[in-house]
């Protein structure tokens, strides 16, 4: 099963969790005060399903598996909160800020998924700041109303651009730098 590390439960979370042992992905993007699509709870379960097998290697002896045995290796970081309130305290939101900030930071993948339908002021803002850490994969279709600026930002810093809201597009995609970061060595 996936690790799921929140804003909420951080705190009671085993430190190991956030050691090179495991691969930390940071789910960035649209959430509009929690009035969006739940699209985080969605992929973490789409990748704890998830097995994978590439077509070219398919004699290689290679199996790739997330959501089977390999899923033990990964922890999300997850900034939904489910009880989220937009008329929070500033005290409130600061610790939300600086707990997004600092997973941010720890991650080794940023995953981004702008909705089409959204804004996402504050995923616009972490993109900037987050796009030249070479750890980002950006999930926007052309229907996003700012998909030319996010294009192109992903051009300048060679962020990998899926154009797909598709989950299982973004587990392949996942999949794919998941297996450049831990290597799997042929069965035998």
């Amino acid at each position: 099963m996936i690790r799921e590390i929140t804003p909420e439960n951080y705190k009671n979370v085993d430190k190991d969790f956030y050691s090179d042992k495991y691969i930390k992905i940071f789910l960035a993007g649209t959430i509009d005060d929690g009035e969006s699509e739940n699209w985080q709870d969605k992929l973490i379960y789409s990748l704890d399903w998830y097995w994978w097998s590439p077509d070219s290697e398919e004699d290689s002896g290679f199996d790739y598996a997330l959501g089977a045995s390999d899923d033990e290796d990964i922890v999300i970081f997850n900034p939904r909160r489910e009880n989220w309130d937009p008329n929070s305290s500033d005290e409130e939101i600061i610790e939300q800020i600086h707990w997004e900030e600092d997973h941010l930071d720890k991650a080794d993948l940023i995953v981004m998924f702008l909705a089409d339908d959204s804004k996402s002021p504050v995923s616009l803002l972490e993109l900037g700041l987050y796009g030249p850490s070479g750890k980002m994969l950006v999930c926007c279709t052309n229907k996003f109303y700012r998909y030319n600026n996010v294009k192109c930002t992903c051009q300048k810093y060679g962020i990998d651009l899926l154009e797909s809201n598709n989950f299982s597009d973004i587990c392949d995609e996942i999949a794919l730098i998941y297996n450049q970061i831990y290597p799997v060595k042929p069965l035998k």
